[in-house]
């Protein structure tokens, strides 16, 4: 589809297909965490999200070397450290974030633009890319979308409780899947569309058909998983 930028050059963009952005590297954005032992002598991961202080601890004003292992003063500069180095660490994720967004803007006018080069030339600001880049990304489908579309288009409960939530509170074993990718693809399939053909299609309209798909499949499981849990299934 054709864009105008802001200097007045057409540019046409091809959107991109359902999980072609697979092709650039996402960050690692994974939480900071630091290292807790217990009496026992056990050490375990701890998440730190800086944001929980109010007040941000003070750097204690006795020297490192002073301060003995234990100690209250020990103890306050360990906070410290801490906290400093979850800091340092968000600097970090945010770096990362701005790097993917212009690996992805690079892919886009790389493999999404016919001429790339007079692209480059004619995008003078961040509105130009983003024109550029919104075009050509498919709007994501989210749990929450699928959450909504079942209540306020198909009524749709479980005991009165929220379908997608009553499935995610049954137990399973160890294998893991993306649920909302594998919903995309046996749709794609059965409407017998293209990649091309079905990212063309609206969010709000792939979300629907995915729960009118779904929709029986989810509440059999259910009604399945519930009738175990009582032993009439066996």
């Amino acid at each position: 589809m054709e864009i105008k930028l802001s200097g007045g050059y057409v540019c046409d963009v091809r959107s991109l297909r359902l999980f072609e952005l697979d092709n650039v590297a996402r960050p690692d954005l994974s939480p900071f965490t630091y290292k807790m032992k217990t009496v026992a002598g056990q050490e375990y991961d701890v998440i730190l999200d800086p944001s929980r202080y109010s007040t941000p601890p003070e750097k204690p004003k006795n020297k490192n070397h002073e301060i003995k292992e234990g100690t209250p003063g020990w103890h306050e500069l360990r906070e410290w450290q801490i906290y400093i180095a979850a800091l340092t660490h968000e600097e970090i994720l945010k770096d990362r974030v701005s790097q993917y967004v212009i690996d992805v803007f690079d892919y886009i006018v790389e493999n999404c633009v016919p001429d790339p080069i007079r692209v480059r030339q004619e995008v003078v600001g961040p509105d130009d890319a983003e024109a550029i880049m919104w075009q050509a990304i498919l709007e994501p489908i989210t749990v929450e979308m699928i959450q909504k579309t079942l209540r306020d288009t198909y009524n749709a409960t479980y005991d009165h409780k929220d379908i997608i939530d009553c499935l995610g509170a049954i137990e399973g074993g160890d294998g893991v899947y993306n649920a909302l990718r594998v919903w995309e693809n046996v749709l794609m399939i059965q409407m017998n569309m293209s990649e091309l053909e079905y990212v063309l299609m609206p969010a709000v309209e792939r979300c629907r058909k995915i729960c009118a798909m779904q929709i029986d499949k989810w509440l059999e499981y259910l009604e399945a998983n519930e009738a175990l849990k009582k032993g009439k299934l066996s």
